[in-house]
């Protein structure tokens, strides 16, 4: 593997890492920002009207990705973007301005762009069997942001944030201009060759968001689900549920990706990929027929189980281009990213006030069903393009 790219997957994975540290430190500190701007509403709401403007804030940055093509510009657009939103953290912490306060969020989670740019740009540089792990490790450094965010809390002060918010600026132009050397180094055109109009009218783009969907609308809102289930049935269990929850997502991140290089190497076919989310599902569902079962009996457990989805987030974002050809992926990925995460808003929008109506066993449920309509939905793909 070229030097550059390994500088690229370094810078790539350090800049998410940091950025998802910082930003999922806000969740942990929401009491003491409660207490600051001393909203007219409870705690539980406040927390709730922000982490419904910062999952907002998600597919907001598809759109604009999509709108403004970000991806012919990616060097820049990463720079700037990256500046803008650190230059939004330490007002965070600093205004007493409760609307100003969501305007602040729903921009931070503007963030996940970072997942269509890693996507994009090594699908622009590498087949596909030389970008599962670059692409892999770079997205990777998402979950282990949040997961190590968990841990920093208690080490980090508004100074420690400063610092911080440097590092996230530093890294974002380190990695700007690695992707800026290796656009050049490849003398890269494709991206002005793309195909105009949109890719809506192409089942393909409605498997795969609905597949992204499971990640970034099911996933994701478990980490607010399940603590709410917690208090309720097991409190003494939030904070260890929670620590496995996170590092296990980051870890089968890896895993997913790796596994995928070992078996495209062995079969030697890109549709073997597909063999890991098929399985990598059954295993999700089998963690909350646990979860319905038993309670929480069994719940550390059934969580890793749970969490053998998140092996598939790699696989998602390296495939697009052998799914949508080399004129219309950029676009594609853009798109189906954006109808999965509508997830964001809708799932938890759903399912918090099913929970609270039916109870908690309804939406583990929904919760197992999901996971099986997207291993056959992978199915379906595998067959679509490959045979």
């Amino acid at each position: 593997m070229k030097s550059s790219i390994i500088a690229l997957t370094v810078f790539g994975f350090t800049l998410s890492s940091l950025l998802f540290i910082t930003l999922s430190l806000f969740t942990l500190t929401a009491g003491e920002l409660y207490a600051h701007v001393r909203p007219a509403i409870s705690l539980n709401d406040f927390s709730y009207v922000i982490t419904i403007a910062y999952f907002a804030g998600m597919p907001i940055g598809k759109i604009i990705g999509r709108t403004l093509g970000l991806h012919r510009h990616s060097s820049v657009s990463v720079f700037l973007i990256i500046a803008f939103i650190a230059l939004t953290i330490p007002i965070t912490y600093l205004t007493s301005n409760f609307y100003l306060l969501i305007i602040l969020r729903t921009v931070q989670g503007t963030s996940t762009f970072l997942m269509e740019i890693f996507s994009i740009e090594y699908s622009k540089i590498l087949d596909f069997e030389k970008r599962i792990i670059p692409s892999t490790i770079s997205i990777g450094g998402i979950p282990t942001g949040v997961a190590l965010g968990s841990f920093l809390v208690r080490y980090i002060s508004v100074k420690n944030l400063f610092l911080l918010d440097l590092a996230i600026v530093f890294t974002g132009t380190i990695f700007s201009l690695v992707m800026n050397y290796i656009k050049n180094e490849n003398r890269i055109e494709q991206m002005t060759k793309i195909k105009t109009g949109h890719n809506f009218k192409n089942p393909l783009t409605w498997f795969m968001g609905l597949i992204w969907m499971s990640i970034a609308g099911f996933n994701l809102s478990l980490a607010v689900i399940l603590p709410l289930y917690l208090i309720r049935k097991n409190p003494g269990l939030i904070i260890s549920a929670m620590n496995v929850f996170g590092y296990s997502a980051a870890i089968f991140t890896f895993v997913g990706g790796i596994l995928a290089y070992f078996i495209y190497e062995r079969i030697k076919k890109e549709s073997a990929a597909f063999l890991i989310p098929v399985g990598a599902y059954i295993f999700t569902a089998l963690g909350f027929l646990i979860i319905i079962f038993s309670g929480t009996l069994y719940l550390l457990e059934a969580i890793l189980l749970i969490n053998f989805e998140a092996m598939c987030i790699g696989i998602i974002y390296s495939i697009p281009r052998e799914l949508f050809g080399d004129l219309n992926y950029a676009n594609a990925t853009w798109e189906f990213s954006f109808i999965g995460s509508t997830g964001h808003i809708i799932v938890p929008l759903l399912l918090i006030p099913l929970a609270y109506l039916l109870g908690f066993r309804y939406v583990f449920i929904i919760y197992a069903i999901y996971p099986l309509l997207v291993s056959a939905l992978f199915l379906r793909i595998r067959s679509y393009v490959y045979n």
